[in-house]
C-alpha cells in the first residue's frame, strides 16, 4: 500500500518515519491525520511459520448491525464494544489445497525473494518471472499472460495481465489487480504477497467461457514511493491504456494487504469519526471506495456475503479521508473508472505495515484463504452480468 507521493494536482502525500499524512481531492479538517506508528497497538507475531498459520482461521459466524455500510448515524448505535467476538477456531481451513498455495506465493515472494522494487533490480526481477510462471500455471494451457512493459527509472519494469474472456463482449469487463513491488526495507508479505497471491488464485478459480463478463486480473509494478500517483505508476499506465483503447469497466477491486487478522480487543484503528460505527477487532476484511463508487461498491459487499461468511465491512466515503485513496484503485478513480479496495486496512491494524517485519510468518493464512475464496465466488456473481 503507497505512503506517499511526488506532486501530483489532486493528491500531495507526505511520509515521514512514524507519521504519513494525506490529502485527496482537496483539504481535509485539520483533525484529519493517519495514526502514529507508537500509538499502534503492537501485537507479538504468531510463532512458527507461514504453515502454522493454516490451523488458525477466524471464526466463521457473521454478526454485524444493519446499516454499517455507510456513515448514517441516525441507523447505527453510538457504542460498538466489538461485534465480531467469538475467539479464533482451531479448526483447518475449508480448503487447504487453496491455503497451501497462497502460503507459497507469500513464502516465495516476502521469504524467498523479499524486499521487490526498483531499488534491488533482480529482486523486483525474480518476482516478475515468479508470478508470471505462476500465473501461467494458474491460467492453463493456451491462456497467454500479457506484459505490458514501461520504463521507469532508466529500465523496463512490466504489468502482468490474464484476460478471461466473457462470453457477452458488449458488457463492461472487470478488472481485478495487485501490485507486487514492495517499499524499501520491507519484505512485504501483507503489503502486498498476500494480495498477489489471491490474484494468482483467482486467475485459477476463473474459467473462460463460463460467465457474462470478461474479467481482467493484473499484477501491477510500480505501486510504491516514489511512483504512487506519478506516469510510472504501473496501474496508471494500465489503466491509462484501457481507457485509450475505449474499454468500459464495470468495477476495478484492488486487492491491497488481505492477511492480517486479530481477535483482540482494541486492535482496530480508524480515522477520526469512523470508530462509533465499526468493529473495534481487526477480524474482518474491508471494502472502501469514494462516492462515485457507491453502488458498486454495495453490488461487491451483497457479492461478497452471498459467497462467504467471513466478516466483512465496507465504506464510501469522500477521497480526501485519509488512507481511502492509498492503492491503485485510485489510478482508475483517475481514469473515470469505478473501482474498491479490498484490504485489511493497512496500518490501521497491521503494527508491521512498511517496516522489515512485514514478514510470511505474520500472516494468518487460513484468513487469507477465506477472504481469497469469498472474492472467488464474488467475481464469479458480478461476472454473472
Amino acid at each position: 500500500m503507497a505512503g506517499g507521493a511526488a506532486g501530483r494536482k489532486r493528491r500531495d502525500a507526505v511520509r515521514h518515519k512514524d507519521r504519513v499524512t494525506s490529502v485527496v481531492g482537496g483539504t481535509p479538517p485539520a483533525w484529519f491525520s493517519y495514526p502514529r506508528a507508537g500509538a499502534l497497538r503492537q501485537h507479538r507475531a504468531p510463532r512458527g511459520g507461514v504453515g502454522n498459520r493454516l490451523a488458525a482461521p477466524l471464526r466463521t459466524g457473521r454478526s454485524r448491525p444493519p446499516g454499517s455500510a455507510l456513515l448514517r448515524p441516525a441507523a447505527l448505535p453510538r457504542t460498538r464494544p466489538g461485534w465480531y467476538t467469538g475467539p479464533v477456531s482451531d479448526t483447518p481451513p475449508a480448503d487447504p489445497a487453496l491455503a497451501r498455495r497462497l502460503a507459497g506465493h507469500v513464502e516465495a515472494l516476502a521469504g524467498t525473494i523479499g524486499e521487490r522494487g526498483i531499488f534491488r533490480p533482480d529482486a523486483y526481477d525474480a518476482a516478475r518471472d515468479y508470478i508470471r510462471r505462476e500465473l501461467i500455471d494458474a491460467a492453463g494451457p493456451g491462456v497467454p499472460v500479457q506484459v505490458q512493459g514501461f520504463a521507469s527509472g532508466g529500465r523496463t519494469v512490466a504489468n502482468l495481465e490474464v484476460v478471461r474472456l466473457g462470453t457477452d463482449p458488449a458488457l463492461p469487463c472487470l478488472v481485478v489487480g495487485a501490485h507486487y513491488d514492495t517499499v524499501r526495507g520491507t519484505p512485504g508479505a501483507d503489503d502486498n504477497a498476500t494480495g498477489v497471491a489471491a490474484l494468482i488464485e483467482l486467475v485459477r478459480t476463473l474459467s473462460a467461457g463460463t460467465h457474462a463478463r470478461t474479467v481482467r486480473l493484473v499484477a501491477f509494478a510500480n505501486e510504491e514511493a516514489p511512483f504512487f500517483d506519478g506516469p510510472e505508476h504501473g496501474s496508471l499506465v494500465y489503466a491509462r491504456s484501457l481507457k485509450a483503447a475505449g474499454e468500459r469497466v464495470n468495477l476495478m477491486l484492488s486487492l491491497e494487504m488481505l492477511g492480517y487478522f486479530t481477535q483482540t480487543p482494541g486492535s482496530q484503528h480508524y480515522p477520526p469519526l469512523l470508530a462509533p460505527f465499526y468493529p473495534d477487532r481487526g477480524n474482518f476484511i474491508g471494502l472502501v471506495s469514494n462516492l462515485g463508487s457507491r453502488a458498486r461498491l454495495l453490488e461487491l459487499a451483497a457479492a461478497f456475503k452471498a459467497a462467504s461468511d467471513f466478516p466483512v465491512e465496507h465504506l464510501a466515503s469522500p477521497e480526501w479521508v485519509p488512507g481511502v485513496s492509498l492503492s491503485d484503485h485510485h489510478s482508475f478513480w483517475r481514469e473515470g473508472y469505478r473501482a474498491v479496495m479490498v484490504t485489511d486496512t493497512a496500518f490501521y491494524r497491521n503494527p508491521h505495515y512498511h517496516t522489515a517485519t512485514d514478514a510470511p510468518e505474520t500472516i494468518d493464512v487460513a484468513g487469507l484463504a477465506a477472504v481469497t475464496a469469498g472474492l472467488a465466488g464474488a467475481l464469479a456473481r458480478l461476472a454473472a452480468g
